[in-house]
């Protein structure tokens, strides 16, 4: 379906084939409901790799957190970067973008992620 979609969007002009290539080298890995991490936020990042940029968005009374995480603190690579619903859902910790050997793929979607959450009315600050 991803192909599909982004083979679309190539045809109309929307996207490029450079970008097209890097959103199908990535992967959207869902956590399993069972397996939830608890809530101890000093145990998250010894489970993925230790955090190197995070952005606390905030609206009403519920926060979301968009942290990049690394398990080699030097190159900062292979890097991720996830979402946590911290108010909403204890324990959620998605990642939504991962790369191999690319740090600039990783900033980049999560700044932009960063950005669509401001668009729906979140404020956000770089922590």
């Amino acid at each position: 379906m991803l192909l599909r979609t982004l083979t679309l969007l190539m045809t109309l002009g929307f996207v490029t084939p450079a970008f097209a290539e890097e959103t199908l080298k990535a992967t959207v890995k869902e956590q399993p409901a069972g397996d939830a991490p608890k809530a101890d936020a000093a145990a998250a990042p010894a489970a993925s790799g230790a955090g190197f940029a995070t952005t606390e968005c905030v609206q009403g009374k519920n926060t979301r957190t968009v942290e990049l995480t690394s398990t080699n603190a030097q190159t900062k690579l292979p890097c991720e970067v996830h979402y946590k619903k911290t108010t909403e859902q204890a324990g959620h910790d998605q990642v939504l973008w991962q790369s191999a050997n690319n740090l600039s793929y990783c900033e980049g979607k999560a700044q932009g992620f960063v950005d669509k959450l401001k668009g729906w009315g979140w404020t956000c600050t770089a922590k």
